[in-house]
């Protein structure tokens, strides 16, 4: 039984009125009571048993009401009124990326285990091991990367010499995905892409060809369906056929389960990944707790994204996303709390 413990909501109500004391326009303001309200719909449909759940045929993730919610909303997700503990891969895309750098992932005589056929092959990508052909010690260098720990700080540590701030890694990691997924040279001669092209460059060579070959889009299924593979066909399979009674829930990268159960599934996670990749991964665990109180990245990050959006937006009307029933959600919200104040 799938259930939000009712912390959620006074957690809500704590994270409006911390970020609204940082918006000044009438539009941040929509554009917040939105975001709130549409995780209070979210919940409240979860809460009465409203589920819904689609595996994409685009790039094979497994979409749900869960990975719905705002990350800083799951830990409040119980199932059978148990909190539950998250284990993901560190570093997901760049280790991802690690896998497919293989000339025996593109191999059909391979089929059968983690390969480019099994993980339902992209347009235009079995061009792919043409790409690889003269980057050989580029790669083995980047695949001995030490992924158990974490490749961004790994990264800036060979840059500025000392570990990186908080603000400096999460940084890094926003401005990995423009490494993987955008082909802009001139930005890439910037700061922190600078850095991921001045480390790996025969690793940029690559991304760079398949990007012009078969399309950011096409390149992002490639690696979201490897991370799809891995993750359900594989982890997840294992993990229930060795605990049937275990309940689990996967967001992308990461699967949940309670936390009686959590140590086999790091245990297995471990074993399955390193046994198809070949390479050891990172994997972090995170117990969920039902603190109340929003952290202060917690509040700078959904401060930050709602000025960038209200940025884009000209007009609010007929702005994708943004519907009516989410701000009355939180409005209502609002005055409940009001009222037991």
């Amino acid at each position: 039984k799938l259930s939000i413990h009712s912390n959620c909501n006074e957690f809500l109500n704590n994270l409006y009125y911390s970020v609204i004391t940082n918006l000044k326009k009438d539009k941040e303001i929509t554009l917040l009571k939105n975001y709130i309200g549409r995780n209070l719909n979210i919940i409240e449909d979860i809460n009465e048993g409203k589920f819904y759940n689609n595996r994409s045929y685009s790039n094979n993730r497994f979409n749900s009401s869960i990975t719905s919610l705002n990350k800083f909303v799951r830990p409040f997700l119980l199932v059978n009124n148990k909190t539950l503990v998250s284990v993901d891969i560190k570093s997901s895309q760049p280790y991802i990326l690690a896998s497919v750098l293989d000339i025996n992932f593109y191999k059909e005589e391979n089929k059968n285990k983690y390969n480019y056929y099994n993980i339902k092959p992209v347009g235009g990508s079995i061009l792919f091991p043409r790409f690889l052909e003269g980057k050989e010690k580029g790669i083995e260098q980047y695949q001995n990367i030490s992924f158990e720990d974490d490749f961004y700080s790994i990264v800036l540590k060979n840059e500025l010499g000392r570990e990186p701030t908080t603000i400096e890694r999460n940084r890094l990691k926003h401005k990995t995905m423009q490494f993987l997924f955008y082909n802009n040279p001139k930005a890439k001669q910037k700061s922190e892409l600078k850095y991921l092209v001045k480390q790996f460059p025969k690793i940029n060579d690559f991304i760079v060809s398949c990007l012009n070959s078969v399309g950011v889009k096409r390149f992002s299924y490639l690696l979201q369906r490897a991370e799809s593979f891995l993750v359900l066909d594989t982890v997840c399979v294992e993990f229930n056929n060795k605990y049937k009674s275990a309940p689990f829930f996967t967001i992308h990268d990461a699967v949940l389960t309670t936390e009686e159960h959590y140590k086999e599934l790091h245990r297995i996670m471990f074993e399955q990944l390193k046994l198809m990749t070949g390479i050891n991964p990172g994997l972090k665990i995170e117990k969920h707790s039902l603190e109340i109180i929003p952290s202060i990245d917690s509040i700078k990050y959904i401060t930050d994204k709602i000025i960038k959006r209200s940025k884009k937006i000209k007009v609010l009307n007929n702005t994708s996303g943004v519907f009516d029933y989410n701000i009355a959600k939180t409005e209502e919200l609002i005055n409940q709390t009001f009222i037991k104040k």
